[in-house]
């Protein structure tokens, strides 16, 4: 119509705007084409790995990885590591009661080797706990220099030399003899190499992020969860079943560790790096480098609290519903 005014159409993404272009506009422009170009070159670049702000147009454009691997070895890893997890730390208190029965004088005293076998499987959590402190920030800087498969397989090497260890401190079933002497000591080392080869759930979660887009991300991160918690049920029956069969315990850890083995062998084979590796110093590598993010960003300081919890919750629930079953269920 003669006079009136229609409303113009912003130019398309990525096109250049030439028309009333001032300096402010132009820079504007380059950036973008030199993002363009930047995530371009970059095979599997992740916007969850960049520090550069993107609208939701810019990740609509960018953040696509047509060459990324699937995700099911990252959840099936979840899964399987966790069945060992939950095969585990339902028999833990065996083991150690078995390794603090010859170093308790008063056996007459009722529970008193159940008493010290508490206290010791507490050390253990607090040297794991410990030594995971110390690598964690390590962990995460050294997956982004040489990927997150290496990573990955250090951590669940740490889980093999864990349970095969504890697995040696239980009655033997004929083979290879039970460990006695040392054996105290041997558990500390074994939990203490475990933490300090890191968390598996480091390099899995990052890892999974990597291949996963913005919008693919929470849905995925969602299935490693529910893979958690199946594994862990999954465990629980598989110890359960070695209790209701009256065959030595060694059976859960053994059991245990030729998972990891497989875990092992599945990340070699199926995962696939894509992100863009990147260098770092050793003061990044500092435990406490990224302390400082709780008090500038709510939102970790919220997520780191409930982190805290779950696993504080976690390390004690094994024992404490143990020694409920046991003391007032009169389980065995």
């Amino acid at each position: 119509l003669k006079g009136t005014r229609f409303p113009r159409c912003p130019p398309r993404f990525g096109a250049r705007n030439t028309n009333h272009q001032g300096p402010q506009g132009a820079e504007t422009q380059e950036r973008r084409e030199a993002m363009a170009m930047s995530f371009a070159s970059e095979r599997g670049s992740g916007i969850l790995l960049s520090r550069v702000r993107l609208s939701s147009v810019e990740l609509s454009q960018f953040d696509k990885k047509p060459n990324a691997p699937p995700v099911w070895p990252a959840v099936l890893t979840s899964f399987l590591h966790c069945v060992s997890l939950g095969a585990a730390l339902m028999t833990w208190l065996r083991v150690c009661e078995h390794v603090v029965s010859p170093y308790v004088e008063e056996k007459d005293v009722k529970d008193a080797v159940k008493v010290a076998a508490q206290t010791y499987y507490g050390r253990l959590l607090a040297v794991n706990a410990i030594c995971e402190l110390v690598t964690s920030q390590f962990v995460g800087v050294a997956s982004d220099k040489h990927g997150r498969r290496p990573v990955q397989v250090a951590a669940q090497l740490g889980q093999v030399i864990d349970y095969l260890l504890a697995a040696l401190c239980l009655p033997s079933f004929g083979y290879i003899g039970q460990l006695k002497e040392g054996a105290w000591f041997i558990l500390f080392f074994s939990r203490g190499i475990a933490g300090l080869l890191g968390n598996y759930k480091v390099s899995l979660q990052s890892y999974t992020a990597d291949i996963s887009t913005v919008e693919e991300c929470p849905t995925r991160m969602a299935y490693l969860g529910g893979a958690l918690v199946t594994g862990m049920c999954a465990g629980s029956m598989l110890a359960t079943a070695v209790g209701v069969s009256k065959i030595s315990f060694r059976w859960s850890f053994l059991a245990a560790t030729a998972i990891n083995v497989g875990i092992i062998a599945l990340v070699v084979v199926k995962w696939r790096d894509i992100a863009p590796r990147k260098d770092y110093t050793w003061r990044e590598a500092n435990p406490f480098a990224s302390f400082h993010l709780l008090g500038t960003n709510r939102a970790m300081a919220m997520y780191s609290a409930l982190v805290f919890l779950s696993s504080f919750s976690l390390n004690m629930f094994s024992s404490t519903l143990v020694s409920y079953c046991e003391t007032f269920l009169n389980m065995d």
